[in-house]
């Protein structure tokens, strides 16, 4: 028992010494100022039983074009991650730092808006297809299911979103908003099952509160009046969410945290394709 002791301990000291010249080994090697180990000085006949365990030996080692393809994913979505990570934080940070302006005192260029949704003269309101209540924009989608067990998922099979012009009505008075391009974040949410089908609607309705951030540009329609809409920056925010601006931020800065932990987690994932394929 103690000669094989020795022989396994002798056998492990190879591996460490020889695995420790390998890249990326030797740079963990390097900065952590490891020397090499001192292998135990063994007899002619249990070298030779060493050898034989050695040819013996079955390496623990990821190889294979599915290596590279998990190890350069893991990096192209570290990337990805990480823009939307910051892309995230940025919009949080501008959502958080641009004051509420009052409807009477708007000014041309990014605005924030609180207040309440109204409609405007000779406007009809829409209705949902699923509530078939009134309201000023809903997105309606149908999801069907496919597949079963394990490989069951949902797909989108009908995308309907629909906008109405409407007001953001404060104390000071009402500021027009066009809502095509938004994003919703909205609490009013219908959904229904039948079968393998599933039906989902979300809406803003009149009366509801209104938490808006958008452009303040020139109303085509009128040409001396300023009006909500979609900024042609990408970069820039266009929201109606009938959430508070504090629940807002608070989601966004969720959404923030998620897409830095994919981002960490994707680089770990690179990191051990690499180091399992070398060692």
């Amino acid at each position: 028992r103690l000669r094989r002791v020795r022989i396994d301990l002798a056998a492990a000291a190879q591996r460490v010494t020889s695995q420790s010249k390998k890249f990326p080994y030797n740079l963990v090697a390097s900065s952590l100022n490891l020397s090499e180990l001192d292998e135990p000085r063994l007899p002619e006949i249990d070298r030779q039983e060493l050898l034989d365990l050695e040819s013996k030996f079955q390496k623990a080692k990821l190889s294979g074009w599915g290596t590279w393809v998990w190890g350069i994913g893991g990096l192209v979505g570290a990337f990805l991650a990480t823009w939307w990570g910051f892309r995230s934080v940025k919009l949080k940070r501008m959502t958080e730092n641009l004051p509420t302006s009052p409807s009477v005192g708007v000014a041309y260029g990014l605005t924030e808006l609180n207040g309440i949704v109204d409609l405007p003269p000779g406007i009809d309101l829409l209705f949902g297809p699923l509530s078939h209540k009134p309201c000023v924009t809903y997105d309606y989608r149908i999801h069907e299911k496919r597949g079963s067990g394990k490989n069951a998922k949902w797909v989108e099979i009908h995308k309907e979103i629909r906008r109405c012009p409407f007001l953001c009505r404060d104390r000071e008075g009402a500021f027009p908003i066009d809502p095509e391009g938004a994003d919703l974040m909205v609490w009013r949410k219908e959904s229904t099952r039948e079968g393998r089908l599933r039906y989902v609607e979300s809406r803003l309705q009149f009366g509801d509160p209104l938490y808006a951030i958008g452009m303040a540009e020139i109303d085509p329609h009128t040409g001396d009046s300023l009006y909500l809409c979609k900024p042609e920056v990408k970069d820039y925010p266009f929201m109606l969410s009938s959430f508070t601006e504090k629940a807002v931020v608070a989601k966004r800065g969720i959404r923030a945290i998620a897409w830095m932990t994919a981002a960490f987690a994707s680089v770990l994932l690179a990191g051990l394709m690499l180091f399992a394929s070398r060692g």
